[in-house]
Formats: C-alpha cells, sequence, structure tokens
C-alpha cells in the first residue's frame, strides 16, 4: 500500500485539546499505533474498532478522530475504513454481522454483507426461540437503532405488557404499540385515533362523545368538541409507522439523568424497569413493572 505522508508528518498532526472518554482515548491511541510506521497494520485496526460496543462510542471516536486531525491519515493508510472492516470480517459469522447492525446498517443495506443473515434469524438462533409477526418488527427495529441483544427482547416484553399482548383496545384501533399521543405535524402519526379514558382527559370539559368502550366500536370517538390534541391516542397507518415513532420519539433523548443509551444498553430487567421508573414513564412500582416484564418473557420462553 503506497504511504502518502512520512511518518515525522503523520507525528505533528496529535492535538491536545480534543475530549473523549477515557475507553474512546484508549481505543484511538490503538488505532494511532496501527496507523503509525511505514507498515500498516490491519488487524490491529479492526481489533480497536471492534472494542466499540455501541453505535454512540463508535459515533465518539469518530467524532475524537477528526478532532486530532487523524481521520484523513487513518484513510490514507487503510483506503477507507469501511473497506477494511468489511474485509476483516467474516460474512458467516453471526457475532459480526449483529456489531455492524448495531454500527452502522448500511454494511448490510449497501454493501450486501451477510446475505444469509437477518437480526431476527440470528435472534431466534442464539436464544432458541422464534421470533415472528410484531415481535420480530420490535426486534429488528430495535436493533437497528443500536440496542442491544438483551434490551431489544426487553423492549418486546414491554410492548407486550403495554398492550395485553397485542389485544387492547388502544392497539387494535390505532396500531399503537406504546400508548403515544397525538401531536400535529408528525409524519409517523396519520391522525388522531382513539379518545384516552375519562380520568385522563384534559380539564376543559373534554368528554366522550359515544357511550362505546370497546373496540372496534369506540375506535373513532371524536369527542364533544372541547377536546384537544393531548386527549387523543396517536393513530398509525401501520405498526412499523407505530414502531418507529416511539423509538424515535421516546427513546432518543435524556430524562432525569437517564440517556437513550442506559435503556439500550440495559443489562437485566430490573435495571430497565428501574431506567424507565426514573424516566416517569409509569405510575406502577419498579418491581411490579419488572415482573411484568418477566412475566412476558417467559411465556415466549425468553430469558435476559
Amino acid at each position: 500500500m503506497k504511504i502518502l505522508i512520512t511518518e515525522e508528518q503523520y507525528k505533528t498532526l496529535t492535538k491536545d485539546d480534543c475530549i473523549a472518554s477515557e475507553n474512546i482515548k484508549k481505543i484511538y491511541e490503538e488505532l494511532d499505533d496501527a496507523a503509525s510506521g511505514a507498515a500498516t497494520k490491519e488487524p490491529e485496526f479492526v481489533t480497536a474498532v471492534k472494542k466499540i460496543k455501541t453505535a454512540q462510542e463508535y459515533n465518539e471516536l469518530n467524532s475524537y478522530i477528526s478532532c486530532k486531525g487523524k481521520g484523513n491519515i487513518f484513510q490514507m493508510k487503510f483506503n477507507t475504513l469501511d473497506e477494511l472492516i468489511l474485509d476483516e470480517f467474516d460474512p458467516e459469522d453471526e457475532d459480526d454481522f449483529l456489531w455492524l447492525m448495531m454500527i452502522d446498517k448500511h454494511f448490510i443495506d449497501v454493501v450486501g454483507l451477510f446475505k444469509n443473515f437477518s437480526t431476527v434469524q440470528v435472534a431466534n438462533k442464539k436464544n432458541n426461540t422464534s421470533l415472528t409477526g410484531i415481535d420480530a418488527q420490535v426486534y429488528e427495529a430495535a436493533i437497528n437503532k443500536g440496542w442491544s441483544e438483551k434490551a431489544a427482547l426487553m423492549l418486546i416484553a414491554q410492548f407486550r405488557h403495554e398492550t395485553g399482548d397485542y389485544t387492547s383496545n388502544v392497539f387494535k384501533c390505532n396500531n399503537n404499540l406504546g400508548g403515544m399521543v397525538f401531536i400535529k405535524n408528525n409524519p409517523l402519526i396519520k391522525s388522531r385515533g382513539r379518545i384516552k379514558p375519562p380520568n385522563e382527559l384534559s380539564k376543559n370539559g373534554c368528554k366522550r362523545k359515544y357511550p362505546f368502550k370497546n373496540y372496534p366500536d369506540a375506535c373513532f370517538d371524536p369527542g364533544n368538541g372541547k377536546c384537544v390534541d393531548d386527549d387523543f391516542y396517536a393513530h398509525y397507518e401501520s405498526i412499523e409507522d407505530s414502531i418507529k415513532d416511539k423509538l424515535g420519539r421516546y427513546f432518543e433523548f435524556t430524562k432525569n439523568g437517564v440517556t437513550p443509551d442506559m435503556l439500550k444498553q440495559a443489562e437485566s430487567v430490573n435495571v430497565y424497569a428501574t431506567l424507565l421508573k426514573k424516566r416517569n414513564y409509569y405510575t406502577d412500582t419498579a418491581a411490579n413493572y419488572a415482573s411484568n416484564m418477566n412475566a412476558k418473557l417467559k411465556k415466549m420462553g425468553l430469558t435476559v
């Protein structure tokens, strides 16, 4: 491989004012060592990259590399990082597949590596289960958003708990998996959906127009004319849109000190339920919520 700059030029590019976690700095040093010198060290470079465990860490590393002024140098040394990483990954290895899906889905979509795999197929094999239908949709969407395998299964358990195994009126009426409320100008939401229960309606006189309480009669009660958008659940054209909205609208911001990555990388149901409770996501106790999630996982034959 042709070297485009000298070793002396390479060493002068280091900056001291870049900010990153200690783990990212350590990984960067390993990358820097693999990139220095006349001989390139492709295996060492990839080994260092694979120490990244989340998409957030991957983005932090890229930012740190850019701040250090080494991005172009790494590209010169190793042609392109994408091609290098793909050259060192095994298309028959399930762990490599899931790592690349977690880091950046374009490796799968654009490059076409791992043609024989899907996230759901791998999960089914690893967990000795058979995720199908809505469970499979939730799992794959979560993995594509950087959720760990464990946390993606917990998300399925959460949705199953909240919808009564996908039988609740809110779900059946609106394709609404997580009790998401209607908001305007959201391209994923088709319209106002089922009106909320009386105890959750706004205090400006909003009431149901019709007496119907169950599916399908109560699906599109318009209210008595005094209701506002917040009095209605969101109605989605598809379950896929509901999943996208839930993951994007709720799980991509920090609340009460709980970051998205803390949820996406939760190691146990108890931890996950506690983090949701800290975000004021539900009114039940964390112990009860975790117990209900575990019951759903057990029903599916899963443990996390």
